[in-house]
C-alpha cells in the first residue's frame, strides 16, 4: 500500500504479508554491500566491476568471457572492438579499484587462436581494511 501525503509532501509505503515473502527472497538473492565502498568509484563500470569481485571474495579469481563482460558491463552496441571494451570498463575498474582498496585487482587474456575469448580476472583479498579517500 502506498499513500502520498499532500501536505506533508511525502510518501507512506505499508508492506502487506503478501509481498514479505518476496522481500525475504531479495535478501538472500542480492549482493550486500555498503555504499561507502562505491561512493567514490568515477565511473559504473568499476562499481560493476566491484560487484563481481565481491561476489568471488572467497575463491580469489574468476574468470569471464568477452561476451560475457559485454552483458555485465551493458555495453550494447558501443565499444564494439575489444580494446575499446577493455580499456574502458575493466582495465580502468582494476586501476580505480587498485586505488582505493589493496587487493591486488588484475586480468590476463585467455585467448583462443589469436582472439581473446575470455578474461580471468585475479585478486589477493577482498577484505577492506582501509578506505583512501582521493579528495
Amino acid at each position: 500500500m502506498a499513500k502520498y501525503n499532500d501536505k506533508e509532501g511525502y510518501i507512506t509505503i505499508e508492506f502487506t504479508d503478501r509481498i514479505m515473502q518476496y522481500l525475504a527472497q531479495v535478501k538472500a538473492n542480492f549482493m550486500h554491500y555498503n555504499i561507502k565502498e562505491i561512493a567514490n568509484f568515477r565511473s559504473i563500470y568499476t562499481t560493476r566491476l566491484y560487484e563481481l569481485v565481491i561476489g568471488y571474495k572467497n575463491q580469489k579469481c574468476f574468470e569471464k568471457s568477452v561476451e560475457d563482460l559485454r552483458g555485465i558491463f551493458a555495453v550494447g552496441e558501443k565499444l564494439k572492438a575489444y580494446k575499446d571494451l577493455k580499456v574502458k570498463t575493466f582495465e580502468h575498474g582494476c586501476n580505480e579499484i587498485n586505488e582505493m582498496y589493496n587487493i591486488n585487482l588484475r586480468f590476463k587474456e585467455i585467448k583462443k587462436g589469436r582472439k581473446v575469448d575470455k578474461v580471468q580476472f585475479l585478486f589477493d583479498s577482498t577484505a577492506i581494511h582501509e578506505i583512501k579517500q582521493l579528495y
